[in-house]
């Protein structure tokens, strides 16, 4: 007899269900904010890039005064919000992620790195200081 892939085998509503055939369907979502060029109210400044096929990240740059703003880097804080979920992905990829988007930021000093630099990083960060925090994801 042939097994119905779709099938719910653990249903969590309102937030997941996991069917048969392995598949997940994340029900609650956060909703998606997009970059901003120049934030009207805050003066900051954002925009998303690709580190890897797998690990998206979006960079800020506050509003610099125009008399420091040649010289003047800001430490390079690294926050992890939002990050592959279980069960769709293994308990480790957070961590394999963490350590992917510290070896970009990082790269960043090396001479020849096999990536183009990301500009707003070089011209703006202070690679001797940096942070690093997270945010538990509750979904």
């Amino acid at each position: 007899m042939h097994s119905d892939g779709n099938e719910v085998v653990t249903d969590l509503s309102p937030v997941i269900r996991v069917y048969k055939d392995g598949r997940v369907e994340r029900i609650f979502r956060s909703p998606h904010v997009p970059p901003s060029p120049e934030d009207s109210a805050t003066g900051v400044s954002s925009k998303d890039l690709n580190i890897s096929s797998d690990l998206k990240a979006r960079i800020y740059v506050p509003k610099l005064s125009t008399v420091t703003a040649d010289n003047e880097k800001l430490p390079i804080l690294v926050y992890y919000h939002e990050y592959r979920l279980a069960p769709e992905h293994p308990l480790s990829a957070i961590y394999d992620d963490s350590w992917t988007a510290l070896q970009w930021v990082g790269s960043h000093v090396l001479v020849n790195p096999k990536f183009e630099k990301e500009e707003w990083l070089i011209e703006h960060g202070d690679f001797e200081k940096n942070l690093r925090r997270r945010r538990q994801c509750r979904r």
